[in-house]
């Protein structure tokens, strides 16, 4: 076929073409384009929609990291040791120790159970005994699993010396606690013998003469609570004011209580029987106690021959 032939047949063909056909197929082209577009609009939003999903979730991690961190920091206020500052169920617990060891009206002075670790705190920690700043040691002696475990019974010997420390320190909160602990005129005989071994640089004293006289000379109150606690343990006070335990006289006096000897300041042994009031305790010194007898003479005894009145 000629070339000629055929560009009149395309002509023919294309003359043919209804105008109704024709806008079939404008319609076919439009609805192939348009669903192109929103096909890649589409995937478009879901490649944005995907890549923004890691960042949500990483603000989410680091908002729950976060929490977290504040949670363990809110936690850690009441890590050991406690000390001043320190808030949280822990302190709650030493509180309520230190309620069960010096008594409600004791701890009402210096602070309320609250769990917060403040001055109050710490000074009825001192009045107890205890130190200042508590590690898990001494925490779990005295506190665990919210109930109060009692602290091991101490001698009176052992509050003798812990009674002095009172005394020379003028705490009058430790030295109670101490007295409350003693409950017989043995107690207090036990715990005087050790209170004047403690006393090395000066003339000894008995417990009832450093507390009146020394410690809480000018402070009627103190005293009065203190003559209490020697009055609930059997001392006496006679009408001078004098005390002593049942059956003796005096309160600052070496008694035996076992036969034994005194020596003189020449070193003659003499014996003496069980329940001889001797004198006023001076010294102690190598396993001997040095006294002034009634007359004046000085003498020395066995120690552990002797207790104080």
């Amino acid at each position: 076929m000629s070339i000629k032939k055929r560009q009149q047949r395309k002509r023919k063909a294309k003359a043919g073409i209804s105008p109704e056909r024709a806008f079939l197929y404008g319609v076919g082209v439009l609805a192939v384009g348009g669903a192109v577009y929103f096909t890649g609009k589409h995937l478009l939003q879901k490649k944005q929609d995907t890549y923004s999903e890691p960042t949500d979730t990483n603000v989410t991690i680091n908002l729950t990291q976060s929490a977290a961190s504040t949670k363990r920091l809110a936690s850690a206020s009441d890590a050991f040791p406690l000390k001043p500052g320190s808030k949280g169920t822990r302190v709650t617990q030493l509180q309520q120790a230190l309620q069960s060891i010096l008594g409600v009206k004791v701890l009402e002075q210096y602070t309320k159970i609250d769990g917060i670790f403040g001055s109050g705190t710490s000074k009825a920690l001192k009045a107890a005994g205890l130190p200042a700043t508590v590690n898990e040691d001494t925490f779990n002696s005295i506190a665990a699993k919210d109930r109060f475990i009692p602290l091991p019974v101490e001698t009176p010997q052992s509050l003798g010396g812990k009674l002095y420390i009172y005394a020379t320190g003028k705490n009058f909160d430790g030295a109670m606690t101490v007295l409350k602990q003693l409950n017989t005129t043995a107690d207090y005989s036990a715990a005087n013998s050790s209170f004047i071994g403690s006393q090395i640089f000066s003339v000894s004293k008995s417990i009832v003469t450093y507390l009146l006289d020394v410690a809480f000379p000018n402070n009627q109150l103190a005293k009065d609570q203190i003559k209490a606690e020697f009055k609930r343990m059997g001392l006496k006070q006679d009408d001078a004011g004098k005390w002593s335990l049942s059956g003796f006289t005096g309160y600052n006096d070496l008694v035996t209580i076992i036969d034994t000897y005194v020596l003189t300041a020449n070193g003659i042994r003499i014996p003496v029987n069980r329940n001889t009031i001797l004198g006023e305790q001076t010294t102690i010194k190598n396993g001997m106690t040095g006294f002034r007898s009634i007359d004046g003479g000085l003498f020395s005894v066995p120690t552990s021959h002797v207790t104080y009145v």
